[in-house]
């Protein structure tokens, strides 16, 4: 899934929770371990205590789930009328604030910030307490301890100010109670814009960074301390070298290489397994089919195990609908489209320089809360960072600055105008692909720019908009194609073909308002499945059959 997004999910009757929203947050994104926090609206209240539905919190570290409240004063609010406004935005709102009632009657065993952060003291379970230690000073260890795993565990992607921790809490909650009232849907986990692709490279990094952090670091310090006492605690006489092991390093990364299990040896069964396989040279065919694979980590043996094997509505343009294998691994094993792209992470200091000058976007910081009701909130990859009040000038001058090289190509621009949310992804793993910009239901490329490529007098940068100044001098300004990703897909106008548009007109019973075109519709299709000849003329059963026998032999033309 996703780091750093909300999403809201139904859970089964089994569960003392009805709804749940959780998060998994990273402060830097794909780089650092995520931390899941939940948000449970429960079916009765816990405990035996029969004050209706409440809402309670679980974060890394805390053994039982947090009253809202609670959490909301732990995190320095203390008004109950003010943590009602963070969730409801809208105090005149007496449906949403009437689900809140039974959490504010649970949130009065805290009614302050030290009776908040004592009374998540007593949740904590700490196996290297010193035992030997007064029972003043395990009180003090502890409330240090509830303090910094706030700070560090709880919301980590939006930083350690407990204000905007308790905006997003807010902002959780009001998710969670809106799909509830039936004014959202729930989020769907097989949706493709819930989902982030590890590429090679981020796999790789990924393994680094744990080898590195908890295996290199710690035998470092270890032998620090150690070899500090032959050295009369004297650093300057301590070489490195006699200290740091590369075979630490190079052991743990290896073994990972060698038996495809995607991680710490001492992490055991949690770790993805089959990640690294031996790369198929049967034929050109299969080698490029291997290349772009795509496998979700979940049991292929379940058979329980439905939704994710579907073809969903979401994987057009981006997953070809025809190559996946037989058997248990069917709809687990997926390919790249012909120009699917997975996307890399990019720096968001142009997106937040851009929203904090000239785009006018206010910062949370100071803010009011009775300003978030008639605003747009803007988020910059899940985090939270101010709010709107013109979005449509905004969404406009974004893409302009895209189409322009100001932003970086692949940044993604989502505007949900129901939910008054814009969010601006520029994480990796999202899969992007490229199409024909329309204005005024006209395609931006025309017959003379396309001659002109197919003699090399221009190159596909041009058309992205991050050509040379000489082209941008010979009338081409701005991108005449874009990326992008299945959010923003959603939310755009897409013509299947340039005859859509020709065919499209004010007078017509319906007329669309098209904002980009397929560049071909046989793009949605994989490597391997483009080769099909006539693939319009089969049934899919025999297109998917062909796909896979094509990987074998290289030469079923006679199966069509």
């Amino acid at each position: 899934m996703a780091d750093n997004r909300a999403l809201v999910f139904d859970t089964p009757n089994e569960t003392k929770w009805s709804d749940v929203v959780e998060i998994r947050s990273a402060l830097d994104v794909r780089q650092q371990i995520a931390y899941t926090t939940k948000v449970k609206l429960y079916r009765t209240s816990p405990g035996g205590v029969q004050l209706g539905r409440t809402i309670r919190v679980r974060y890394h570290n805390i053994n039982s789930d947090i009253p809202m409240f609670i959490l909301f004063r732990a995190l320095g609010v203390d008004s109950d009328k003010e943590i009602v406004r963070l969730v409801v935005y809208d105090m005149d709102d007496t449906e949403m604030i009437e689900m809140l009632k039974p959490s504010l009657e649970e949130g009065l065993m805290a009614i302050d910030q030290p009776a908040a952060l004592d009374y998540i003291r007593e949740e904590l379970t700490i196996t290297n307490m010193n035992t030997q230690a007064s029972e003043e000073a395990q009180i003090a260890y502890k409330l240090r301890l509830v303090r910094d795993w706030l700070l560090k565990y709880f919301l980590p992607h939006v930083g350690e100010d407990m204000s905007a921790k308790a905006l997003f809490l807010g902002h959780m909650i009001n998710k969670l109670l809106q799909s509830v009232l039936g004014r959202r849907s729930y989020d769907d986990r097989d949706h493709f814009a819930n989902k982030r692709i590890n590429s090679p490279g981020a796999l790789i990094s990924f393994l680094f960074s744990q080898n590195f952090s908890k295996k290199l670091l710690k035998s470092l310090e270890k032998d620090m301390r150690k070899n500090l006492i032959n050295y009369n605690d004297s650093v300057a006489n301590l070489k490195i070298d006699n200290v740091i092991k590369p075979t630490v390093l190079d052991t743990g990364i290896k073994w990972a290489f060698a038996t495809g299990t995607w991680g710490l040896k001492s992490s055991g069964t949690s770790n993805p397994v089959g990640v690294a396989q031996q790369l198929s040279r049967i034929n050109h065919t299969a080698t490029t089919s291997y290349k772009r694979r795509v496998i979700s980590q979940i049991d292929k043996s379940g058979k329980s195990v439905v939704p994710p094997r579907k073809l969903h509505m979401t994987q057009w343009g981006v997953m070809c609908p025809s190559e996946t294998p037989d058997g248990e691994g069917i709809g687990i094993q997926k390919n790249l489209a012909l120009t699917a792209y997975i996307t890399i992470s990019t720096d968001i200091l142009p997106v937040m320089t851009a929203l904090k000058g000239e785009l006018g976007m206010r910062a949370l910081s100071g803010l009011p809360t009775e300003e978030i009701k008639n605003s747009t909130r803007v988020f910059v990859n899940g985090d939270w960072v101010g709010i709107h009040y013109d979005p449509p000038t905004l969404v406009r001058k974004l893409r302009e600055m895209r189409r322009d090289g100001i932003l970086h190509i692949h940044t993604g621009i989502v505007w949900n105008i129901a939910a008054s949310e814009i969010a601006i992804q520029t994480d990796g793993g999202r899969v992007i692909r490229p199409l024909y910009i329309v204005e005024n239901n006209e395609l931006k490329i025309t017959k003379d720019i396309m001659e002109r490529l197919a003699r090399g007098e221009l190159h596909w940068n041009d058309m992205l908009g991050i050509g040379t100044e000489t082209t941008q001098s010979e009338g081409i300004k701005g991108a005449l194609i874009e990326y992008l990703d299945v959010a923003e897909a959603e939310t755009s106008m897409i013509a299947l073909t340039p005859g859509d548009l020709t065919n499209n007109s004010p007078k017509n019973p319906v007329y669309m308002n098209y904002t980009h075109c397929e560049i071909h519709p046989s793009v949605i299709f994989g490597a391997v499945i483009s080769e099909v000849p006539f693939l319009g003329h089969n049934q899919a059963p025999r297109v998917i059959y062909y796909g896979q026998v094509t990987q074998i032999d290289s030469s079923p033309g006679d199966l069509v």
